[in-house]
C-alpha cells in the first residue's frame, strides 16, 4: 500500500498486516522503493516478498527478500543477482525459495536458501517459465510461461512429467487443490472478445483436462 502524499508520482509502496478478526493496521516494511508479493512460509515463520531498493524508480530491480517475523530481521537473499525477479514460491519444507528470472531472453527457475547464500539453476533452457508452485506434497512444480504451455515437473528430479497445451492466449497463474489431485490453471483466451479468462481444472496425476470454467 502507498501512502505517499502523491501516490500517482511515488513507487514506495509497503507491506501491512492486520488481524483476520480485525484490529490495527501495522506496516512491517519500510523501504524506499516498492515492496509487494508477499508469501508466507508454510511454517509461518517468515514472509517472503519482492522489494526495489530506490524511490521512484519503476525499473529498478526487483530483489527477494525474507523476513524474519520472530525478529524482524529482513535479508535479500538475491543481492548477487543483477537480474530481476520475477514469480516466486516457497518449498513446501520452508527451507527454499524457488523463482523465476529472466536473462538474455530466456526466463528460467533458480533456488536459493531461505537463509540466504548461492543461487543454484534449476530450470534451464530456451524456455520463457513463470508462476512457480509446488503441489502440497512438494512432489510436482508447476510452472506457466507465454509459451502457452503448463509444465508439470518431478521434484526432485525437475523432469517433465506432463505439459499441457493452453488452447487460446496463454496461463497467467496455476494452483493445486489442497489434496494436490487437481490443478486449476487460469488464463487469457485471444479468441475471446476482451482477451477473456477462463479456468482449466486438470488431472495431475494423468495431466488430462477435466474441464474448464
Amino acid at each position: 500500500m502507498n501512502v505517499d502524499a502523491d501516490a500517482a508520482s511515488s513507487t514506495n509502496s509497503d507491506i501491512y498486516v492486520v488481524p483476520i478478526a480485525g484490529g490495527e493496521i501495522r506496516k512491517i516494511t519500510s523501504g524506499l522503493g516498492a515492496d509487494n508479493s508477499p508469501a508466507y512460509s508454510p511454517d509461518g515463520r517468515m514472509l517472503a516478498f519482492r522489494s526495489q531498493a530506490r524511490a521512484g524508480i519503476e525499473s529498478d530491480r526487483w530483489r527477494l527478500m525474507v523476513l524474519d517475523r520472530a525478529n524482524g530481521r529482513t535479508v535479500s537473499v538475491t543481492e548477487g543477482l543483477d537480474r530481476w525477479v520475477n514469480s516466486f514460491t516457497w518449498a513446501p519444507d520452508s527451507t527454499r525459495l524457488f523463482f523465476t528470472s529472466e536473462d538474455r531472453g530466456r526466463t528460467g527457475v533458480q533456488m536459493v536458501q531461505a537463509a540466504g547464500g548461492g543461487l543454484r539453476n534449476i530450470i534451464t533452457g530456451a524456455s520463457t517459465l513463470d508462476d512457480v508452485q509446488f503441489s502440497p506434497d512438494g512432489r510436482t512444480l508447476v510452472t506457466g510461461g507465454i509459451d502457452r504451455i503448463v509444465h508439470l515437473w518431478n521434484v526432485p528430479e525437475f523432469t517433465v512429467r506432463t505439459a499441457l497445451q493452453w488452447r487460446e492466449g496463454y496461463p497467467f497463474s496455476a494452483d493445486f487443490s489442497t489434496d494436490g489431485r487437481t490443478l486449476a490453471v487460469g488464463g487469457g483466451n485471444r479468441s475471446e472478445p476482451f482477451f477473456a479468462g477462463e479456468v482449466m481444472l486438470c488431472d495431475v496425476a494423468t495431466g488430462h483436462l477435466r474441464g474448464t470454467l
